[in-house]
């Protein structure tokens, strides 16, 4: 299994995260107005790509 860890902070706005390989994809999003700080996961086990994520520290 392969895992992508995915620690953002941002101000303001909507953010986007996506991490590829070369045939798969995973995508999170957030918006920093809502969310300081968001940690997510995108883990890769042969055809299965799992995404997972949550706000870590609310506004």
């Amino acid at each position: 299994m392969d895992r992508r860890r995915l620690l953002v902070a941002g101000a303001t706005g909507r953010h986007e995260a996506a991490v590829t390989g070369a045939d798969w994809e995973g995508r999170l999003a957030w918006d920093a107005g809502t969310c300081a700080l968001y940690d997510g996961t995108v883990a890769v086990d042969g055809e299965t790509v799992a995404v997972a994520g949550e706000c870590v520290d609310p506004r």
